[in-house]
C-alpha cells in the first residue's frame, strides 16, 4: 500500500511541468492581450520605475524578521531535502524534475530575508548556493549525456589523441579550451566515454562557483555592502543571458566567467588599486577567455569605457589614480592585441574563405535549389513563440533595473563626479547601448541572435556589485534586494533555464542519452559508401520525429556523429560538420512522404522513423 502511494507520488511529480503553473498565472494577469514586445517594454519600464522610487524615496524596512540561526537551519534542511529528491527523480526521467525548479524559486525568494549572523549560518548559505549552482550547471547530468556542438572537438582529441583544427568552428582552431579540459578530465578519471555528462558538468559547476565567489567577495569586502553579499546567487541570474543562464553552454561560459572575474576585480574589488602581479594573472585569464570564445571582447570594450571615465577625472585625482590609469591602459592594450591577433589567426586567415563559400552555397540553394528542412541545422523551431508571456519577462526586467542604476549613477556624477560613478555610468552606457542595438536589429532583419545579448548582459553581476558599492554610504535597502531577487525569479521561469519543463518548440534543448544511443546506432549501420557519394546522389537518409514536441537537440547529436563516424575516419574529407550545411545527407520528412515520395521505411521506434529514398 505504502509502495503504491509512493509510486503514484513519484509518477505525479515526474509528469508535472513548470509551464502548467505559468499558463493560468499568465491568463489571470491578462498578458495574452499584449504582444511580446509590449510585455517586455512594460516590464522594463515598471522595474526601472520601482528601482528609482525605492532608491530616491529611500524606503526602508523596519522590524523585519530575518532567517538566521535555528530558523535558517530548519529552512536549509527542508531546501536541501527538496534538492536531493529533485536530483534523484531527475535522473530517472532525463529532465529537471519540478522539485528542482521549486528549490531554485524558493531559495531565491528567501534570499532578501536571510541574515548571516554566525559561521554556521554562512556555511548553510554557501551550501544552499552550491546546490543552486548545480541545478543550473547540471543539465547534462540530468539528461544523461554531453552531446552538443563543441563535442565534435572533444571527439577529435579523444579518438585521435591530438588536435589538428576545430571541427566545430574556425574560431577554435588555435585551442578549443572546453574540449581540452573535457578530455583531460576523462583521462584523469579514466572514463572511456566522450559523451560522459559528469566531467563536463563538473567544469560548469566549478565555473559557476568561481563566479559566485568573486561576487560574494566583492560585496563582503566592505562593511557597508556586506549585508548585500547574500544577493550573489540572485545577481548571477538576473537575466537569461547573464552567467547563471549560460552555465550549461560550452564554451561560452568559460569566456563569460573569466570576463566577469576580470572586470569585477578591476572595477569593484581592487578599484583604483592594481599592480603588475595582479595584471599578469588577469592577462592569463583573458587569454584563456579569448581562446574559449569571442565573448571575451566585452573586456576590452568595458575597459575602454573605464579608461575614458578615468581620463575625465584624471585632473583632480591623486597620484595613485594615475598609476591605476596606466595599468588599465596596459590591460586594455594587451587585451585588444590578444583578441585581434586571435581573430586574425582564426576568423580571418582560416575562417573567412570557408564561411564565404558556405554563404554563397546557401544563397544558391535559396535561389535555385529545392526547399527542405534540415535536421543537421536543427528542426527545432527557433525562439519561444509558444511560451506564456510571463515566462519571457525575465529578459527585460533586469534591463529596467540597469536603466535605473544608469540614471542614479548619472545623478551621482552631476553631484560630485566621483570616479566610481563616472566609470559605472559609462560601463552601463556600453551595456545598454549594445542591448538596444541588438533589439533594434531584430526589428530590421526580422531575426534574432543571442550573441549581442550575451555579450552585453553577461557582465550584469559586475555592474550590480559596482552600483551597490556606489551606494555604500547609504543604509541597507532591503526593498532593493527584493527587486534584484524578483528579476532573478522572473529569469528562473524563462524556458532557457529549465528548457525541459516547457512543452513548446524552442531553440534550447539538450540531447539526452536516448538521442545519443539512437543516432550512434543509426550511424553504425549506415554503409560507408553512402557518405562518399552523398554530394552527387539523390538518395538520402530521411528522419521524422513522431513526438509532438522535440525531446532533444538532435542537431548537436547529428553533428557529433558526422564527426565521429564520417569525418574523423576520413570517409569524407571535410573541415567540420558545417561542410554538410546546404547539402546534407540527412533530411527530415513527413508521414505523407512515405507514400508520395515512395520512401522505404527502415526503422520505427521510440520517437523516430528513419527511411531511405529520394527526399528532395
Amino acid at each position: 500500500m505504502i509502495l503504491s502511494i509512493l509510486n503514484n507520488l513519484v509518477n505525479s511529480l515526474n509528469s508535472i511541468y513548470l509551464e502548467e503553473f505559468l499558463i493560468p498565472l499568465n491568463n489571470y494577469l491578462g498578458l495574452n492581450n499584449l504582444t511580446t514586445t509590449q510585455a517586455l517594454l512594460i516590464t522594463a519600464f515598471l522595474f526601472m520605475a520601482l528601482t528609482l522610487t525605492i532608491e530616491l524615496k529611500e524606503w526602508r524596512t523596519k522590524n523585519m524578521n530575518y532567517l538566521s540561526g535555528k530558523k535558517l537551519f530548519i529552512t536549509s534542511v527542508i531546501l536541501i531535502t527538496l534538492f536531493g529528491l529533485g536530483t534523484a527523480l531527475s535522473l530517472t526521467i532525463l529532465r529537471e524534475n519540478i522539485l528542482l525548479v521549486i528549490y531554485d524559486i524558493l531559495f531565491i525568494a528567501l534570499i532578501p530575508f536571510i541574515k548571516l549572523d554566525s559561521t554556521r549560518d554562512k556555511i548553510l548559505f554557501h551550501a544552499l548556493s552550491m546546490a543552486f549552482i548545480v541545478t543550473l550547471a547540471g543539465h547534462m547530468i540530468y539528461y544523461g549525456a554531453d552531446s552538443q556542438e563543441t563535442t565534435a572537438d572533444t571527439l577529435q582529441i579523444f579518438i585521435n589523441g591530438h588536435f589538428t583544427h576545430s571541427m566545430h568552428a574556425p574560431w577554435y582552431n588555435l585551442a578549443p579550451v572546453d574540449a581540452i579540459l573535457k578530455v583531460m578530465m576523462l583521462r584523469v578519471f579514466n572514463i572511456n566515454n566522450p559523451y560522459d555528462p559528469y566531467t563536463e558538468s563538473l567544469i560548469f559547476i566549478a565555473l559557476g562557483i568561481l563566479a559566485y565567489i568573486i561576487i560574494y567577495i566583492a560585496l563582503s569586502n566592505n562593511e557597508k555592502t556586506r549585508p548585500y553579499a547574500t544577493l550573489a546567487p540572485a545577481i548571477l541570474i538576473m537575466n537569461p543571458y547573464s552567467i547563471g543562464g549560460s552555465l550549461s553552454v560550452p564554451p561560452d561560459i568559460i569566456a563569460l566567467t573569466f570576463s566577469v572575474v576580470i572586470l569585477t576585480y578591476v572595477l569593484v574589488i581592487n578599484h583604483l588599486r592594481l599592480d603588475l602581479r595582479i595584471l599578469l594573472v588577469l592577462i592569463i585569464m583573458f587569454i584563456t577567455a579569448t581562446l574559449a570564445h569571442p565573448y571575451s571582447l566585452i573586456v576590452p570594450i568595458i575597459l575602454l569605457a573605464q579608461l575614458i571615465g578615468l581620463r575625465i577625472k584624471i585632473g583632480n585625482t591623486p597620484n595613485n589614480h594615475h598609476n591605476y590609469y596606466n595599468y588599465v591602459l596596459i590591460a586594455l592594450t594587451l587585451s585588444s592585441v590578444i583578441w585581434i591577433a586571435k581573430s586574425i589567426y582564426t576568423a580571418a586567415a582560416n575562417g573567412v574563405v570557408p564561411y564565404a563559400v558556405q554563404l554563397l552555397n546557401a544563397v544558391e540553394m535559396a535561389l535555385f535549389g529545392e526547399q527542405h528542412q534540415v535536421i543537421l541545422v536543427g528542426n527545432i523551431l527557433s525562439g519561444y513563440g509558444g511560451a506564456p508571456r510571463i515566462s519571457l519577462l525575465g529578459f527585460s526586467a533586469s534591463i529596467g533595473v540597469l536603466g535605473a542604476f544608469w540614471i542614479l549613477s548619472l545623478m551621482k556624477v552631476i553631484k560630485d563626479r566621483s570616479s566610481r560613478a563616472v566609470q559605472l555610468m559609462l560601463g552601463l552606457t556600453v551595456v545598454l547601448s549594445i542591448t538596444a542595438a541588438a533589439y533594434l536589429s531584430t526589428l530590421v532583419i526580422r531575426g534574432f541572435s543571442r550573441a549581442p545579448g550575451v555579450l552585453s548582459l553577461s557582465v550584469i553581476p559586475t555592474f550590480v556589485a559596482s552600483y551597490l558599492y556606489l551606494r555604500k554610504n547609504h543604509s541597507v535597502n532591503r526593498y532593493l534586494s527584493i527587486i534584484i531577487c524578483l528579476t532573478a525569479l522572473l529569469t528562473l521561469i524563462t524556458p532557457g533555464i529549465h528548457p525541459a519543463n516547457f512543452n513548446i518548440p524552442q531553440s534550447v534543448r539538450y540531447s539526452t542519452i536516448n538521442d545519443v544511443i539512437f543516432w550512434n546506432m543509426v550511424f553504425t549501420y549506415i554503409p560507408s559508401n553512402y557518405f562518399k557519394t552523398y554530394q552527387v546522389s539523390t538518395n538520402v537518409l530521411c528522419t521524422y520525429q513522431t513526438a509532438p514536441i522535440m525531446l532533444g537537440s538532435n542537431g548537436g547529436v547529428l553533428a557529433d556523429d558526422l564527426v565521429q563516424y564520417v569525418i574523423i575516419p576520413g570517409i569524407v574529407h571535410a573541415q567540420s560538420y558545417w561542410d554538410f550545411v546546404g547539402k546534407p545527407p540527412i533530411l527530415s520528412f513527413t508521414p505523407n512522404d512515405l507514400i508520395t515520395k515512395r520512401l522505404n521505411l527502415v526503422f520505427s521506434g521510440w520517437i523516430y522513423w528513419v527511411a531511405y529514398g529520394k527526399c528532395r
